[in-house]
């Protein structure tokens, strides 16, 4: 009953109370012992004008545990909203090495390690909303996903090529990723603070947070998104139509992919692949892959 709110010796010594109809002065194990301290602390127990103990009710003795829990969470709500408090200040208040004078909040970051470290630094904070376009491999980083995103609440969207998806782990919960055939630009948007590679061969990157700007940046994401191929299959398939596996099959290969990519994308074989595509094409009534896609299109499959 009061597994986790009370101690394993006090949790025995109250039932042994509750339990004693007429105890003369508590069980002899109750005089002054740790246990019964803490059961006085939480006003479960009490003495009588004679000395006796006694134990109050089961459903009072919850209510005064959980009210007390209640008031050590909220304090602790308490001590953690003002830790991050005080982060924000530190983030808001306190320079870095490299903020470019004159423009703004801008810093201009240089070297891979210093790129890929401040991109899982921003990633791995996000509270609400993560937009990641990725064209390439950042220079000198890992070959996968920045980082992972602490909290379920929060929102992440990936943009990239189908090179980058052949080549790369990034998150894939549905609705999380689309593709586009070319990407001019490497940017990712967390929580009005945006990173923007300067160019592959340079190793340099902007830090922004100037609202105006990361505004900007997250239109630019919202424009790219629309136009991006998703990978899940429509929330709804005709019925008698292509499963959801040749769904899938089909976005990836008219984002571009070539068949020994999907199947690395989809952690299945090349022949697997190849037997969806050939079910596609005679199911659609295409004789190649040309004719495949324009039937795809005309039946609104990607």
């Amino acid at each position: 009953m009061f597994a986790g709110l009370l101690s394993d010796d006090a949790g025995r010594l109250y039932e042994l109370l509750v339990a004693e109809t007429s105890p003369p002065s508590g069980p002899p194990e109750a005089c002054e012992t740790p246990a019964l301290a803490e059961l006085l602390r939480h006003a479960l127990v009490f003495r009588t004008p004679t000395g006796r103990l006694r134990a109050v009710p089961p459903a009072a003795a919850l209510r005064r545990l959980l009210l007390a829990r209640q008031r050590e969470l909220a304090e602790a709500n308490r001590e953690l909203a003002d830790r991050y408090a005080e982060l924000d200040r530190l983030e808001r208040d306190l320079p870095r090495p490299g903020w470019t004078p004159g423009i703004g909040e801008v810093e201009l970051l240089r070297g891979g390690d210093e790129i890929v470290g401040r991109l899982h630094e921003l990633v791995s904070g996000t509270r609400h909303d993560c937009r990641h376009v990725r064209g390439q491999q950042l220079a000198d980083g890992p070959p996968g996903w920045p980082a992972q995103v602490r909290g379920g609440a929060a929102r992440v969207r990936v943009i990239c090529t189908p090179e980058t998806l052949a080549r790369t782990a990034v998150p894939h919960r549905p609705g999380t990723c689309r593709l586009l055939p070319r990407l001019p630009v490497q940017l990712t948007v967390v929580d009005g603070v945006a990173l923007v590679g300067l160019g592959s061969t340079a190793g340099e990157a902007l830090l922004v947070r100037t609202p105006a700007v990361v505004e900007a940046l997250v239109d630019y994401f919202e424009l790219l998104w629309r136009r991006a191929v998703p990978l899940e299959p429509p929330a709804s398939v005709p019925p008698g139509g292509p499963s959801s596996d040749q769904l899938r099959v089909l976005r990836l290969a008219a984002a571009g992919l070539k068949d020994e990519a999907i199947a690395r994308s989809l952690g299945r074989s090349t022949r697997w692949v190849r037997r969806h595509m050939e079910s596609l094409e005679e199911r659609l009534g295409a004789t190649n892959r040309l004719t495949l896609g324009i039937a795809a299109a005309r039946n609104g499959l990607v």
